[in-house]
């Protein structure tokens, strides 16, 4: 989420799977697969990347 909207991440299964999990979600690599749906709220820290993409430079629970 940015601001209270819904943003749409790009990650390897892996990856994915490790920002969940420093969010407070326990989901497992082996269920994670392309075109996953998840309604998941969460605090992020941002930053710009190389690319011009905006990033995930961090993930926190949304109570933190």
């Amino acid at each position: 989420m940015s601001g209270g909207e819904r943003e749409r991440v790009l990650s390897v299964p892996k990856e994915l799977a490790g920002r969940l999990e420093a969010s407070g979600y326990d989901l497992p690599v082996s269920r994670i697969q392309a075109g996953l749906d998840l309604n998941r709220p969460c605090l992020v820290v941002t930053g710009q990347g190389s690319s011009g993409y905006k990033i995930i430079e961090g993930s926190l629970p949304e109570a933190a």
